[in-house]
């Protein structure tokens, strides 16, 4: 146990504790380790708060060139539960991974991405990417052909965006996109990154 509160940003995420048997994460911004468990217990309205047990987490992951770091542990609904959160202070990158490493008995591992792996998201971007390009060309053509836009409701800002661009421009917007998230994907590709990986002494050995 750490007694200090961590300033973190993530997903309804602001403040973090590293209690005796867990990680506690509240998205109201909190400075006291004392107020923090506090608030917990009175379980606030308007606060979201998460916890991991310690006990449950099998591979903390950072990835090199990245803020992010993402806890896997054993969900309590499912196999496999992730957590993405990254500190403010950059100093406290150090105090977290050496506490886990020296109180929690992880053992530390840098390892490197397979090509497939750094490109899994970039592969995703990709596809939401052609699929909201095709969208919007179908649209713009339809409004070029003499189609009404439609004139309220969330469609409205879409039309007259694509409307505006018409069917050449949806497609060079698109393909700029595309072609600049397909180079990002080919340079991880190409150089995969360094991920640290920290992981429990007793699930190494089982390996």
């Amino acid at each position: 146990m750490i007694e200090k509160v961590f300033s973190v940003s993530g997903n309804k995420t602001a403040s973090m504790i590293i209690d005796a048997d867990s990680l506690k994460f509240s998205s109201k911004k909190i400075d006291s380790f004392n107020e923090f468990k506090e608030v917990w217990k009175k379980n606030v309205f308007f606060n979201t708060e998460t916890e991991i047990e310690k006990k449950r987490i099998w591979v903390i992951q950072k990835e090199e060139n990245s803020d992010a770091i993402t806890i896997m542990s054993e969900g309590f609904t499912s196999y496999e539960d992730s957590y993405t959160f990254s500190f403010n202070d950059r100093t406290d990158y150090d105090t977290f991974f050496n506490y886990f490493i020296t109180e929690e008995n992880f053992t530390s591992e840098e390892v490197r991405l397979a090509p497939s792996k750094a490109i899994d998201k970039h592969l995703l971007i990709l596809l939401l990417i052609i699929t909201i390009t095709a969208i919007a060309y179908l649209r713009a053509a339809a409004i070029a052909g003499g189609e009404s836009p439609v004139s309220s409701g969330r469609s409205r800002n879409f039309d007259e965006i694509v409307g505006a661009l018409g069917p050449n421009g949806v497609i060079i917007a698109g393909g700029i996109a595309i072609c600049s998230v397909a180079y990002a994907a080919w340079k991880r590709y190409t150089n995969p990154p360094k991920q640290l990986e920290l992981k429990p002494t007793k699930q190494k050995s089982a390996d």
